[in-house]
């Protein structure tokens, strides 16, 4: 009785789903919750009642939006039937899988007066077509092609439709012929750049790029009877551009404060280097009719860009000064750069808050094991002369991103007596590492990691002042050749519509 109790409950809840689906017009779901409580529950008037209910009125109510869209003569009014149709034939084939032929569903029969309706749509939108392509123009032909592809959407089959549809592109399309003047402030040959403004206007729709056998160079106030050579090779429009570029290249070194967060370093510095390569190109521009030589726009703009190369060092600054220091194990006293902590701080805390603050790579151990210095310690700094750009610098993942520690030790106060004098401290921050062992071996790297960060900084300047090797090689092509010719584009590119 208990499970009977439970499959009545469950029943009337599909059942109850299936009535308020139909009361809302959703036939759909009435139908099919219907052929659910029924499968559940078998021979339950009430859903059977619904699921008659539902059909009757789905098929009369559809099959009605049909017959009205069907006498509209507009392909656009047509095709609100083919969407009537596609939920008409969901349902038949919802209702003849659940075995109720005695409903008689037919979705291969509906689904024939679709594709037949769909022809017919073909055939408004063929001949609307024909009809816009007879107006003449771009902009008409342009529509054309539209209304010729939604026709071989509705039949792929259509006879003769990529024929139309290749006569109406061919009318929509405007040919092109680019040209370039010198570049007055750079010794580039802008003959380079044409080809990627070619490909950049041949990817746009209705833009075909007329490309002669030679280019040459002339500036926009005496083409050298460039129009006559475009118009020779089948060009409607030329477009004719000039520049004058400037590149720059400069090593850069951000000082800053300390994170406030950071408070147990207060007055310490942080600094970022790295390089910086910046163009800035002046476009001089006109777009030329060729039928009429008049020029149909002509304007000017300005494109820039820059690039740090991917690559940077961060350095902690000692605000300190020098101190002759002797540590137990050392043979004498040396003058060390000493950077101070605050009073009654902890080397864990500030490890950590350098960790979380300043995002330095510190060791999970703690400050004192201190920072490993780059590349291998046994052999000292790194050579800089091997890399001709920080583009090469940025692979090198141990040095890219990595902080320098510009000093030799920590002094901090440990305690303050009774009578007021304090326990000053010294804490060497480097580890060893290959070099030596003891604090020999800490001071050691101490010095690489400051005689690499100043070999780093030398390398910079004198890779700013080669200027054209670097910005040439890595940055110029790419400015040049790609960011320029897309902003040409897409400034003239209006134009051409």
């Amino acid at each position: 009785m208990m499970v009977a109790l439970v499959l009545l409950s469950s029943c009337t809840s599909t059942f109850e789903q299936a009535g308020n689906a139909l009361a809302q017009g959703d036939y759909t779901t009435a139908i099919a919750k219907s052929l659910e409580s029924i499968e559940k529950g078998k021979d339950i008037p009430e859903a059977e009642a619904v699921l008659k209910d539902a059909w009757q009125r789905a098929n009369s109510a559809w099959e009605a939006q049909i017959a009205t869209y069907e006498k509209a003569s507009s392909p656009e009014e047509l095709s609100k039937a083919i969407a009537v149709y596609t939920k008409l034939i969901k349902l038949h084939k919802m209702v003849g899988a659940a075995g109720r032929s005695d409903l008689n569903p037919s979705a291969d029969t509906i689904q024939e007066r679709a594709n037949q309706t769909n022809l017919l749509i073909a055939d408004l939108y063929v001949d609307q077509a024909l009809a816009t392509l007879e107006l003449g123009g771009r902009e008409n032909a342009k529509k054309a092609v539209l209304q010729f592809t939604i026709a071989k959407k509705m039949d792929p089959e259509y006879y003769g439709i990529d024929y139309l549809i290749e006569k109406a592109t061919k009318q929509a399309t405007i040919k092109v012929f680019v040209f370039t003047g010198p570049d007055s402030n750079y010794s580039f040959n802008t003959m380079m750049m044409v080809p990627a403004v070619e490909k950049l206007f041949d990817d746009l729709d209705f833009v075909e790029v007329v490309v002669p056998p030679q280019h040459y160079i002339a500036s926009i106030g005496d083409d050298h009877d460039a129009k006559n050579f475009a118009r020779g090779h089948g060009a409607d429009l030329m477009v004719h551009f000039e520049l004058a570029t400037s590149m720059k290249l400069s090593a850069h070194e951000d000082i800053r404060p300390i994170s406030s967060k950071v408070t147990e370093a207060s007055d310490w510095q942080v600094g970022k280097s790295y390089m910086l390569a910046s163009g800035t190109c002046e476009v001089k521009y006109i777009v030329v009719d060729l039928e009429t030589e008049k020029n149909i726009a002509e304007g000017s703009f300005v494109v820039k860009d820059s690039t740090d190369f991917g690559f940077s060092v961060s350095s902690i600054r000692a605000t300190g000064n020098k101190e002759k220091i002797q540590f137990s194990g050392m043979d004498s006293a040396r003058v060390m750069l000493i950077n101070p902590l605050t009073e009654g701080e902890k080397l864990i805390s500030l490890a950590y808050q350098l960790k979380s603050f300043e995002k330095v790579n510190m060791p999970n151990h703690g400050f004192e094991t201190g920072i490993s210095t780059v590349g291998n310690p046994i052999s000292g700094a790194l050579d800089f002369s091997v890399y001709k750009s920080p583009a090469d610098l940025a692979n090198y993942k141990n040095f890219n991103g990595h902080t320098f520690f510009l000093f030799d030790a920590i002094k901090y106060v440990s305690y303050t007596f009774d009578d007021g004098k304090k326990d000053e401290r010294y804490r060497v921050i480097y580890n060893g590492g290959g070099f030596k062992e003891g604090i020999d071996g800490q001071l050691d790297a101490a010095k690489v990691d400051r005689e690499t960060y100043a070999a780093l900084m030398q390398w910079m300047e004198k890779t700013a002042a080669n200027t054209d090797e670097v910005t040439i090689g890595t940055f110029l092509g790419g400015f040049y050749t790609e960011t320029v010719p897309r902003k040409i584009v897409e400034q003239i590119s209006p134009v051409l519509k």
